[in-house]
């Protein structure tokens, strides 16, 4: 028996071989890891979705209750006009009735906006 005869055998056994554990084994492995792909990203969406949530959360209870506007004098004193409006619920109304009064009395005050609680 020659080498090449040998080497013959070894590689119709190699390739047996290959084959058989390649279709009863490998491809078996990855068609149940397939099915978990689709659970590890929904698992890591979710668990990215609560994170995201908590740290919303705890950052909203960090926020003003409510909102005043602070009437400061060319002096830097603070004054108080009882004509203008100057508690708010919300950030966004303060920041409003800030900027018309800007326009109104720029001249002669600065407003500022202050958290209350």
């Amino acid at each position: 028996m020659s080498i090449s005869g040998a080497f013959a055998i070894f590689i119709d056994i190699f390739s047996i071989t290959y084959t058989w554990l390649i279709h009863n084994l490998v491809n078996p492995l990855v068609a149940f890891a397939k099915g978990f792909e689709v659970g590890i990203m929904v698992t890591a969406s979710i668990i990215f979705v609560l994170i995201t949530v908590f740290f919303v959360l705890r950052q909203a209870k960090k926020l003003p209750k409510s909102y005043k506007i602070q009437v400061i004098d060319v002096f830097g004193h603070e004054n108080v006009n009882s004509e203008l409006r100057q508690s708010f619920q919300t950030y966004e109304a303060a920041a409003s009735y800030a900027r018309e009064y800007r326009k109104l009395y720029e001249e002669n005050y600065k407003f500022k906006i202050v958290g209350v609680g």
